[in-house]
């Protein structure tokens, strides 16, 4: 009976010990709310993530988020960073970065100073010309879409060329060719065409109000308005959906009509990803 006795718990020592190990390795949950500084309101759908390493999310209406992360796939030099339109961005060194595991830690943010563009005074009379500028599906095959690994903050981004001189963003029509989940919320963002090899980079949208619109299940025209936002651009620029919930079905898979053009898409997976 002794010799059982001590084998038995030598055989429960093991368990736990590889219990515990591998307990140190497992993914961790970063999570918190995101709340205005000045008024203590939370701030919804701030990108949250690991700087362009395909980890991210987004914080939902209350300002609540998760993101599950495995810190120790990441060194000194790597970042989370926080932003929202309208706010200061944030980074934290990862190895900083504190879990709490019964609460949601306020995370602050500060509204960000605007500045106003120059303005010239001038006495000739400006008569408003409408145009339209994009590309047509035109029964075309071509395709951009969003399918299982795309998660929060993930975009799909189209350059539209035009030619160079300063006009306002009155409206944005696109078109949704099949989108299973009882609705999606996306963001649209516009971008200037500032980044490296004339990628997006700046986000031309001043106003510090996000541009939402709920994608029903199904297919069909999309218009949002965008006149209320005073973007202006003046050369070739981006447009982007930015997914930020699904509802209803548990896997994303949008698809939108797209053009042959060559004049270059984009696709991000996650928020702050590359």
């Amino acid at each position: 009976m002794e010799i059982l006795d001590t084998i038995c718990f030598k055989k429960l020592s093991l368990i736990l010990f590889f219990a515990l190990y591998y307990a140190g390795f497992a993914q961790r949950d970063y999570k918190g709310q995101t709340v205005d500084a000045k008024t203590g309101e939370p701030v919804p759908y701030v990108n949250i993530g690991i700087l362009d390493k395909g980890v991210g999310t987004v914080s939902d209406e209350n300002g609540i988020f998760h993101l599950p992360l495995e810190t120790s796939k990441y060194g000194n030099g790597d970042y989370i960073q926080i932003s929202c339109l309208g706010y200061e961005t944030i980074r934290i060194p990862v190895s900083k970065m504190e879990f709490e595991y019964n609460e949601y830690p306020k995370l602050i943010l500060n509204p960000a100073e605007i500045s106003l563009d120059e303005v010239e005074v001038t006495n000739t009379t400006l008569v408003p010309i409408k145009e339209y500028i994009g590309y047509q599906n035109n029964g075309s095959p071509s395709l951009g879409y969003w399918k299982d690994n795309v998660a929060l903050g993930g975009e799909l981004a189209t350059k539209i060329r035009t030619s160079k001189g300063p006009r306002q963003l009155n409206s944005l029509e696109f078109e949704v060719w099949s989108n299973p989940s009882d609705s999606i919320l996306v963001r649209i963002n516009v971008y200037d065409s500032d980044g490296p090899l004339g990628r997006p980079l700046t986000n031309l949208n001043k106003s510090g109000k996000d541009i939402l619109k709920t994608l029903t299940k199904g297919r069909g025209f999309n218009d949002v308005d965008l006149e209320p936002y005073n973007i202006y651009v003046n050369d070739d620029f981006y447009i982007s959906l930015e997914l930020l919930k699904v509802y209803g079905y548990s896997e994303i898979e949008l698809v939108l009509a797209a053009s042959d053009s060559d004049y270059g898409s984009y696709r991000k997976y996650t928020s702050q990803d590359k």
